[in-house]
């Protein structure tokens, strides 16, 4: 089976955000690699130094150039298309909210495929969502009517994408309830998965670590909360993140 995953970049590529849906896609290219599938990985770099494509640890990686300004989503929508006619997968995977669930939909249908996409938020299926965080956002009355366009016209993209979806992996039960709610379809909950360490990490005890994004939607507070209830003299916290 030949496997495309469309993602908007690469954990290990040095130009590239460490995220929580790049972690994941990680460990879901190397666990489908070791049950013999042809994985093949499609995502976006700053790099200009990378090649068209190569192989690391067993991956087909296929790069694509970031490109500038606030349409570059939409230009690169057809280098998606480009690799994935050269590649003509069995099937496509998209994780997270963004314009290669059209891409990944489209392609599709028009080959007779299966396209899983694969939720990364209770907020995932949400439709124009972008135009909802422009909105809420602290931006300037001006500058909100500037980009109300731009953020609408890539919703429009996204919205279609969710809806081509044949099916949805969803990490929680609450993110399955979302799915469904938002778009009516009926997500599958697999949770998600990390891997062991290869070497032994030398780890200090009674140390309780908190490590993410410092966002609002990551709910940091929570974790000062436990620790004020748990008062627990001969431990310690960490609160740690980006």
């Amino acid at each position: 089976m030949k496997l495309a995953i469309l993602a908007q970049a690469y954990l290990f590529d040095k130009t590239a955000p460490i995220n929580g849906t790049l972690v994941q896609l990680y460990n879901l290219t190397q666990g489908f690699k070791s049950k013999n599938i042809d994985v093949n990985y499609i995502a976006v770099t700053k790099d200009t130094t990378k090649p068209k494509d190569e192989i690391i640890e067993g991956v087909h990686f296929y790069w694509i150039q970031a490109r500038p300004g606030m349409l570059g989503w939409k230009k690169i929508m057809n280098d998606y298309r480009s690799i994935l006619n050269e590649v003509k997968p069995d099937a496509v995977y998209v994780r997270g909210r963004n314009v290669m669930q059209y891409v990944a939909g489209t392609y599709a249908k028009a080959h007779n495929i299966t396209y899983v996409w694969g939720t990364n938020g209770d907020d995932s299926a949400e439709f124009n969502k972008n135009v909802k965080r422009l909105r809420e956002s602290g931006k300037s009355i001006l500058k909100k009517a500037f980009l109300y366009p731009i953020k609408a016209y890539e919703d429009k993209y996204i919205n279609k994408g969710m809806k081509m979806a044949q099916s949805v992996v969803n990490q929680s039960e609450e993110q399955k309830l979302a799915t469904k709610k938002h778009l009516g379809k009926s997500g599958t909950v697999i949770s998600s998965y990390f891997f062991m360490p290869i070497q032994k990490i030398e780890t200090k005890e009674n140390v309780i670590l908190w490590l993410a994004n410092l966002s609002k939607v990551k709910q940091p507070e929570l974790f000062v909360e436990i620790i004020k209830k748990i008062k627990v003299s001969d431990w310690s916290a960490v609160l740690a993140g980006g």
